[in-house]
């Protein structure tokens, strides 16, 4: 679910904001009978600034900030273990317009973290701090330590095909790349594919 909005007639600020959801169950080819249930969550509110025009009536870019919020949960046996990592911070955007033709466009969003709150549990997924706010949530995936690129990298990145079929109506597909590593002692890498499709509606 995304919502855009240009603040001027020259289109020269860009103010984004978008969650994306999906849940299901995660398999291995080594054992048949091993699954784990996982969910991946991801808020995010961006604000560009139009770059210099590139003298082309068919490209626009824009560079700005981005915060996200990023949530990976896994949980093994209907919690008999689980594991998550959480991420919250801020992040370079750049956004790229291609008008084809008349009806048809292409766009894509490039986003790197540059600063970040970690959120981590131990490898085994229980320890005190787990056990003692099992029930709250929001302090759990809010509660985590501030890092930057030497501890943790990612690169989210999103190509958008549009066809307009009226003057407030695009068909949209899309393809997601999320790519997540923390360079620790346990090291976490995370790489997620999405093919996505929809309508945008214009107001």
């Amino acid at each position: 679910l995304q919502y855009r909005h240009f603040t001027s007639n020259h289109n020269n600020n860009l103010i984004e904001a978008n969650v994306n959801f999906s849940s299901g169950k995660l398999k291995t080819n080594n054992i048949d009978f091993f699954t784990s249930s996982y969910i991946l969550a991801n808020i995010n509110l961006a604000y560009l600034r139009k770059l210099p025009d590139l003298k082309s009536k068919y490209f626009s870019s824009y560079l700005g900030v981005n915060y996200k919020t990023q949530i990976q949960y896994l949980d093994w046996n209907n919690q008999t273990s689980f594991s998550f990592i959480a991420t919250h911070g801020l992040s370079i955007q750049t956004n790229l317009f291609c008008n084809i033709k008349t009806k048809h466009s292409l766009e894509t969003a490039l986003s790197i973290p540059v600063f970040q709150v970690l959120v981590r549990p131990p490898y085994t997924g229980i320890d005190n701090f787990i056990t003692d706010n099992q029930d709250n949530t929001i302090k759990l995936i809010f509660t985590g330590k501030p890092t930057s690129l030497n501890k943790y990298v990612a690169i989210n990145l999103e190509t958008n095909y549009k066809y307009a079929i009226s003057n407030q109506f695009d068909l949209k597909l899309g393809y997601t790349l999320n790519y997540e590593r923390v360079f620790e002692t346990q090291e976490f890498i995370q790489l997620q594919n999405q093919i996505m499709a929809g309508i945008n509606f214009k107001f």
